[in-house]
């Protein structure tokens, strides 16, 4: 090819031989082939790899779900347990007041009996 560009710039394309510039152009063409396998592996490369990003990405994305869930199911878990806990705080509560109630009651009813032996 370098031959041949060296005839065309040192006489121009009019006076070059016919043989000449068909095997010019016969290099030309095979570069061109070299550069479209050249890209047809270099596509094929680039396609692999998105598959892979691919494959991977929605690998990542179940994982992502699988680790969701899990998070969702605990913190329901966690939350029932709260809920429970809630619930014997207020039965306790409940319980406590009751118990204050009666002996404000109580209490009450002994100062007004020891304000009647008082008299």
């Amino acid at each position: 090819a370098e031959a041949a560009d060296a005839t065309t710039s040192a006489a121009g394309p009019e006076e070059m031989p016919a043989a000449m510039q068909v095997q010019e152009l016969e290099c030309m063409l095979e570069a061109a082939h070299d550069e479209i396998e050249t890209l047809r592996r270099k596509l094929s490369d680039t396609t692999a790899q998105v598959a892979e990003v691919l494959e991977q990405s929605d690998a990542l994305g179940a994982d992502l779900a699988r680790a969701e869930s899990a998070i969702v199911a605990k913190n329901n878990a966690r939350i029932s347990v709260l809920e429970s806990e809630k619930e014997l705080l207020r039965r306790e509560l409940e319980v406590e007041q009751r118990r204050h109630a009666q002996a404000s009651a109580a209490l009450a009813s002994l100062e007004a009996h020891a304000g009647e032996q008082a008299q």
